[in-house]
């Protein structure tokens, strides 16, 4: 289950013009940092909502073709641990056998994906037919009784990078 969060995306100016927008639109997620806050409009969404799948992106080599690889469970726990929010201070202010456990509950019950891509060129705003593969990933995952998410697609995904 994904448990409501602060309805925002904090996104790379790359990732802004990518998705069609633009960054005068959008105020700095820090001064110094060319990154900014984008509204999701998910305000509305009070309750925790099922994991439709889970992505790991990885950039392949320039030019490689877009692979969607299904993760087994073992490797997607790994994977959802090493990539823990500020899972180095787990030591000092948390406990990191309950997150490993968390993981695993996550890896047993949600399908992960390693989304491996070529990226796109900087400057290049344009929708690609990788994001289009990617939508249609997303909505082979979804979940009965669901209704789409604004901004995120046709089922919740959390992604890692």
């Amino acid at each position: 289950m994904a448990q409501p969060g602060i309805p925002r995306l904090r996104l790379w100016r790359d990732a802004v013009e990518r998705s069609g927008r633009t960054t005068a639109a959008y105020e700095r997620a820090f001064d110094a940092v060319d990154k900014y806050t984008v509204d999701t409009h998910a305000a509305a969404r009070g309750q925790a909502t099922p994991l439709g799948a889970i992505y790991l992106l990885r950039s392949g080599k320039p030019g490689c073709a877009l692979e969607v690889r299904p993760l087994s469970v073992a490797v997607a726990a790994k994977a959802l641990i090493e990539n823990t929010y500020r899972g180095g201070v787990l030591r000092k202010i948390g406990d990191p056998a309950a997150n490993f456990q968390a993981c695993l509950a996550v890896s047993q019950k949600s399908p992960m994906f390693e989304l491996v891509h070529p990226g796109t060129p900087r400057g290049s705003n344009k929708p690609s037919r990788k994001s289009k593969r990617i939508s249609a990933q997303q909505r082979s995952c979804r979940h009965p009784g669901y209704t789409s998410a604004p901004y995120l697609g046709d089922c919740p995904i959390a992604t890692t990078s």
